[in-house]
């Protein structure tokens, strides 16, 4: 006689940010997730398992609950916050089931990241060689992670190493529609001691002003640079095209050698993009309030 394999373990670990349900099994515990909007639950059926003598007398918790189904199924039904986020994993055998929820501020934004320049058009050179295209590129790519592990889908202009006509930038965040478009550079001067962080906006795009100033605080408490300002102007494409709050962000001059020895290295990118996701973390908050 062949054995059903048993859901022996269920336990719910809380943490600051979310916590953690942990199911284990006698055998496979198979199944596929289904999350359900309606009633904010996340449901997932083993098959083929039945549960054990001691959790059918306590399968259920505020936050989970364990059902018997028939023929010898087990329903576990997860209650997922809103503004929550889930991942749902296995180990190599199977026979251990855990469920991640992470609290996800920025669950259901759309944010468009624009990684300035790329292909034949390479932006500034540094004089060590450090191109503009790859700085942005990669400060854009770490970024995206941080607002991904926020809950926000992420969308950027370009993911690798190609031209971008200005206009073809603005049609891509048009066609998305999300909820701030940021596009990201490095500036240049022939004077190479002018150095420091600078954002540009459209002086008439309701909402990219403040946009700017919380991009600008969040990553200035961070990286201590020099400050040059907001400035405003009609004329950039980016700005004046796109139908959301859209900044350009000036991460530093890589014709100063000082400055450029910072953005050339992965701690201090790291900084600006962790500014970066904090002053939009901080803007779209305040906005989904308003």
């Amino acid at each position: 006689i062949k054995t059903i394999p048993e859901v022996v373990a269920a336990s719910w670990t809380q943490t600051a940010d979310g916590g953690q349900l942990v199911i284990k099994g006698t055998g496979t515990l198979a199944g596929e997730p289904f999350y359900d909007p309606k009633t904010g639950k996340l449901y997932i059926t083993i098959p083929h398992t039945k549960l054990s003598t001691e959790l059918e007398a306590a399968a259920a918790g505020e936050v989970f609950q364990l059902t018997a189904k028939s023929p010898s199924a087990v329903q576990v039904e997860l209650a997922i916050p809103q503004g929550c986020q889930y991942l749902v994993r296995w180990t190599q055998d199977r026979k251990e089931l855990t469920v991640q929820v992470q609290n996800a501020p920025l669950f259901g934004m759309v944010v468009l990241l624009d990684p300035g320049h790329g292909g034949a058009d390479s932006g500034a050179i540094s004089s060590r060689g450090l191109r503009e295209k790859d700085l942005n590129l990669a400060v854009a790519v770490r970024l995206k992670h941080k607002l991904e592990a926020l809950g926000a889908e992420v969308l950027l202009t370009r993911e690798d190493d190609r031209y971008l006509w200005l206009y073809d930038r603005v049609a891509i965040a048009n066609r998305v529609g999300g909820a701030v478009f940021l596009s990201i550079h490095a500036n240049n001067h022939g004077n190479r001691q002018i150095h420091g962080l600078e954002v540009w906006h459209h002086p008439e795009r309701e909402g990219s002003a403040a946009l700017a100033s919380a991009l600008s605080t969040a990553v200035l408490a961070r990286t201590n640079q020099y400050f040059r300002g907001i400035m405003s102007s009609k004329h950039l494409v980016l700005p004046r095209e796109a139908e959301m709050p859209t900044v350009i962000f000036e991460m530093g001059f890589i014709s100063n050698q000082e400055e450029e020895k910072l953005l050339r290295t992965e701690d201090f990118q790291d900084k600006i993009a962790e500014g970066l996701s904090q002053g939009l973390l901080t803007y779209l908050g305040t906005a989904e309030q308003e």
